[in-house]
């Protein structure tokens, strides 16, 4: 049943966003996709599918890294989350400046604790 969801919804929605995405912001549109590209820039419509995407992939570290290696979990989880940061502070997709802002915020957090230690 994850099968179904997993691939098929997301990719549907992006085929969808695709074809339209010249007239997003036409009420006929906004009226039925809205949901999916709400609060990123026109541009960037495909936001929504991208954070999709790294929860799928966290999903997937979880399930197919075995028990017995949790260090290595939370490594690949903890260096896709700073990938995917870096991404979003790069690209910036969100309207409002301040949620860009919050990645930027927790890289630096980040590396303060870090060179604390």
């Amino acid at each position: 049943m994850v099968g179904v969801y997993v691939i098929p919804v997301p990719a549907l929605a992006f085929i969808f966003l695709y074809t339209y995405r010249h007239r997003l912001n036409d009420p006929e549109v906004a009226q039925y996709m809205m949901l999916l590209y709400q609060g990123v820039r026109t541009n960037r419509y495909y936001w929504e599918l991208v954070n999709t995407a790294r929860k799928v992939a966290l999903l997937v570290i979880h399930i197919f890294i075995s028990a017995e290696m949790k260090m290595y979990k939370a490594l690949y989880g903890c260096f896709l989350l700073y990938i995917m940061t870096m991404v979003q502070q790069r690209m910036r997709p969100y309207k409002v400046d301040l949620v860009n802002r919050i990645g930027k915020f927790i890289i630096s957090l980040n590396l303060i604790k870090s060179r604390a230690k």
